[in-house]
């Protein structure tokens, strides 16, 4: 049977889910079993024979799956990653394409059509063209290296992993634009949910209050760097996640020493795999990979290390197009391939100053108000993030470091930077549109407001940077780099974890690899120890009668988050209970829920307690969190984090992909992050730090990884969850990259000869 032509869908008709999955049995008895296949076994399968190679080459493996590339020349280096991309991702690369092409129905048949459907509008490839014609030379050819290696792999492994089959995955070749609009998807703007929300909250009774104490809340983040005082970015010329940086003079080598953990969605596999290389014009480098795409994000090389956050940065203006004259709209019709279903046609808008008209489409009309309403995105226009990483990976020092980030556009990213010498630094990686830091203030832009129309942006390297500062130690966790005006960020408070790294790395000297890792498991949370705080001091000032063990957990908690932890839960179900209760009739109910889901609920529910506008709540929340939270109930036995393929959501066969869960420390709000909406629960953390690196630079061997999950995405693979108790436990994997030391930690050898 061949796979590619069995179908199956979640939530489709009971007729046609029947007939797929009959289809699907003769199939699925030979599904291999959990761990069913030794890392020899799968190693096995790497073609190694008669490839295109203009230099001998090898390839490298360790335990756990993780690939050494040795390369005589630098053309085969992207070439084998290519190949090893897809050995170890080919359906989670499938699974993204479709993603970045709005082609998710063609999987999931027509329940996620309304997703394509916006996702059509908003043309994440629009661009592609015009990337692929203007890149660099060397970076182009380094791409295309790349899906050469990629399309090898295809052909010559006719195998497929499992979930390849279970979702409906067509066989198509990958190309070069593939590759480049898949990198347009990893570049989309987070603050599209944001805008999600405003367009549906701004016709709620007390949004605008809401609205104004959120954007204060943003205000007060603390910057990483730079003046108290807002710079002035007019008077410029034109020309996930935590990480931090230790300058020599604070750590125990001397050198420079970087962690990073960068934030995202919880899923098997990771979004990212590790993977090194060396070849006689780049030297050593390894690092976090996103499957698809061909270039080193968060790693080092012999010289420096990198590492960043999402700077949740304004390069999205929307506008009311309400009075532009609709005959200036472009419009085109697209066809949605549904499986087992019909499939539908779309009309997409566009104005041709302002972008897609997003009232047009599913997610955002409900809500639109009648409104015309246009998106504008900096990723419309071509740029080229790919050249940036690539001379990042071969830069040598700071000013190398700054310079390669000259062409990157999207998205804004804090990117940190530490070296062998000692020397730190961060610089902001993104092209700025005053006018998008501008509209972002007031929800809507007027296209007819000269200060909201986008002119030249402003670039990496125009942009304020820190070099080598006084403290020592640079820290970034989603918050603002740097206070600028007009902002390049408006909802980026994330004070508890920035705040808390900065006080532990304040107070150590000698910093060295453990006490990093040790940071960042920390489960400490001073906004929700605040709050907890404020309600007893509260309570004990209005004579509050009845607070019961509720209060007194309270009183004992010490704000962390552990898997242990008694007051967790119990803060958790009174924050709730006050938030539903004030905020629903201060705000709406709509508010009150979406705040739940906000870093600011802490800060704002702590304002109001300390106010007294929370005191006839208090002891209806305190007695209705005992009935919520049973006695002796730990924040381990309600914070979960599950441990799945996205194949276990198939009906019938889907929980042979469900690997379990497991208790997790960790909150919204703190450094190790495994994040929740406000509650009792039980629940599951939907996101957080799904992977951490550490490198001290004063050896190339001091180089250390680990996912929550695997390498593998292959189903049956014992490298699909073997890096889970490392996650969980704070270990790591050592990645040296000395030639010695790398033979020795790499065991498995694919000798590859040429053709």
């Amino acid at each position: 049977m061949r796979k590619k032509t069995i179908r199956v869908l979640v939530g489709v008709p009971a007729a046609a889910l029947l007939a797929g999955s009959l289809g699907l049995a003769g199939c699925f008895a030979t599904i291999p079993s959990r761990g069913s296949i030794a890392v020899r076994e799968r190693i096995a399968a790497f073609p190694s024979e008669a490839l295109p190679l203009h230099a001998p080459a090898t390839v490298r493996w360790n335990e756990q799956q993780v690939p050494f590339i040795e390369a005589g020349d630098d053309r085969d280096v992207p070439l084998l990653l290519g190949m090893a991309h897809a050995h170890l991702r080919l359906a989670q690369m499938e699974l993204l394409r479709k993603a970045s092409q709005a082609r998710i129905s063609e999987m999931a048949g027509p329940f996620t059509a309304d997703i394509d459907a916006t996702l059509r509008a908003l043309n994440l490839g629009k661009a592609t063209p015009e990337i692929k014609k203007s890149m660099r030379p060397d970076t182009l050819a380094w791409v295309e290296r790349f899906v050469e290696g990629v399309n090898l792999y295809r052909e010559r492994v006719r195998a497929r992993p499992a979930d390849f089959a279970l979702m409906g995955m067509d066989e198509e070749p990958w190309t070069v634009d593939d590759v480049i609009t898949l990198g347009r998807l990893a570049s989309a703007d987070v603050n599209w949910l944001l805008w999600i929300s405003y367009l549906r909250l701004r016709d709620q009774p007390g949004w605008p209050e809401a609205w104004e104490r959120l954007k204060a809340f943003g205000a007060a983040a603390t910057q990483s760097f730079g003046p108290d005082e807002p710079i002035n970015l007019v008077s410029i010329s034109k020309s996930g996640s935590n990480c931090f940086v230790v300058s020599g003079k604070r750590t125990a080598s001397g050198s420079g020493l970087i962690a990073s953990d960068p934030h995202v969605g919880f899923m098997l596999p990771a979004l990212w795999l590790v993977a090194a290389y060396r070849s006689p014009g780049f030297g050593a480098v390894s690092g976090f990979m996103i499957a698809g795409l061909p270039m080193v994000v968060v790693g080092r090389n012999e010289s420096i290390a990198w590492g960043g956050t999402n700077m949740q940065s304004l390069n999205t203006s929307l506008y009311d197009a309400s009075g532009e004259d609709p005959a200036a709209f472009v419009s085109r019709t697209e066809r949605i391939r549904e499986r087992l279903w019909f499939g539908r046609e779309v009309t997409v808008r566009e104005s041709p100053a302002l972008g897609p008209i997003l009232s047009d489409t599913p997610f955002f009309k409900p809500f639109a108000g009648g409104k015309t309403i246009a998106l504008k995105w900096r990723g419309h226009q071509p740029s080229d993030e790919f050249s940036a990483f690539l001379d990042v990976c071969r830069a040598k020092t700071w000013d190398d470091f700054r310079a390669a980030w000259r062409p990157y556009a999207v998205s804004g990213q804090n990117m940190l930077y530490a070296d062998r010498e000692g020397n730190i630094g961060q610089v902001l990686a993104l092209e700025h549109q005053p006018a998008a830091g501008r509209t972002a203030q007031v929800g809507l832009g007027d296209p007819k407001n000269p200060e909201h129309r986008w002119g030249p942006g402003i670039g990496s390297t125009d942009l304020p940077a820190a070099h080598n500062p006084e403290a020592g130690f640079l820290v970034s966790t989603n918050n603002t780099p740097v206070r600028v005006d007009p902002p390049v960020t408006l909802k980026t408070n994330a004070n508890d974890r920035h705040d808390r790294l900065a006080s532990l790395l304040a107070a150590s000297d000698k910093i060295d690899f453990a006490a990093a890792g040790a940071m960042q498991l920390d489960v400490y949370s001073r906004w929700s120890h605040d709050l907890a705080r404020s309600i007893a001091a509260r309570a004990a000032d209005i004579n509050l009668i009845g607070g019961g063990r509720a209060l007194t957990l309270l009183e004992s908690w010490d704000g962390f988050y552990a898997i242990d932890s008694l007051g967790a839960p119990i803060l958790q179900a009174v924050a709730r209970r006050l938030a539903l209760g004030h905020y629903s009739r201060r705000y709406s109910p709509a508010v009150a829920e979406f705040l739940l889901g906000s870093e600011a609920v802490f800060t704002m529910l702590r304002e109001d307690v300390e106010a007294g506008r929370l005191d006839n709540d208090l002891a209806g929340a305190l007695s209705g969190a005992e009935a919520d939270i049973k006695e002796g109930t730990r924040w381990g036995d309600v914070h979960f984090l599950k441990i799945a393929m996205p194949v276990s959501r198939l009906p019938l066969f889907g929980s042979k992909f469900d690997y379990g869960t497991i208790p997790v420390p960790g909150s919204l709000t703190t450094v190790f992050k495994a994040a929740n909406r406000v509650g009792p629960g039980p629940h599951f953390a939907d996101y957080g730090a799904n992977a951490r690196h550490i490198a001290d630079m004063s050896s190339p061997d001091e180089n250390y990884f680990v996912l929550m999950g695997g390498q593998d995405g292959w189903i049956g693979s014992t490298t699909v969850t073997d890096q889970v108790p490392l996650w969980r436990e704070g270990r790591f994997i050592r990645v040296p990259l000395s030639e010695a030391k790398a033979r020795e930690a790499f065991p498995f050898v694919t000798e590859l000869t040429r053709k």
